[in-house]
């Protein structure tokens, strides 16, 4: 990814582009959304530059969907959120649009930006992850975090047994996936208060 920046700032966009597909490929292999996002926007970013902006959109549209794929993860796993340059990847879709001449859309983008900023900042547990938030805010996402991450642990600790029992991972399944939207409701509300 660094290289296929580095090749696309000195002018190389095709070289750029090679090396960004190269990093997508690895990403896929590795099965990893940070890396995919990251090549996805570096190609998106080359291909710009190459001057084919319908290709360059398309390929900005993919790394949104890997990043709302990570989001919606981060929604539901405590402890975990979009990295900070995220935004990064929208803001090329943004610029993409604009230049398309689709204003509406590219507004839309720049105001996505910040609901992501926001999001990714929310999702993080044990921290002041707003101004705002109140100590009784931040004691219930501990309390529902923690819920979480243990109905996962216990999921996980069940299914390394030599003879999981399937009836009871069942059960902590149903018991997680009430924790976790519960979760989500939650943060939905504070998401939307602050």
């Amino acid at each position: 990814i660094g290289l296929s920046q580095a090749l696309a700032g000195a002018g190389d966009f095709a070289g750029g582009v090679d090396a960004a597909v190269r990093a997508r490929r690895e990403a896929m292999a590795l099965e990893n959304d940070d890396i995919m996002w990251r090549a996805l926007t570096a190609e998106a970013r080359a291909v710009r530059k190459l001057g084919d902006g319908e290709r360059a959109l398309g390929i900005s549209r993919a790394a949104l969907g890997v990043l709302d794929r990570m989001e919606a993860a981060a929604r539901d796993k405590p402890a975990t959120s979009l990295t900070g340059d995220a935004t990064g990847a929208v803001a090329t879709y943004a610029v993409l649009l604009a230049e398309r001449g689709d204003a509406r859309a590219a507004f839309e983008a720049s105001e996505r930006m910040r609901a992501i900023d926001l999001r990714a900042s929310l999702a993080i547990n044990e921290r002041d992850i707003a101004r705002g938030m109140s100590a009784a805010e931040r004691e219930e996402e501990r309390t529902l975090a923690t819920g979480v991450a243990t109905l996962v642990a216990r999921i996980a600790r069940e299914k390394a047994l030599p003879k999981p029992d399937a009836a009871r991972i069942a059960t902590l399944q149903q018991s997680l996936d009430e924790a976790t939207a519960r979760r989500r409701s939650w943060m939905e509300r504070l998401y939307e208060r602050l």
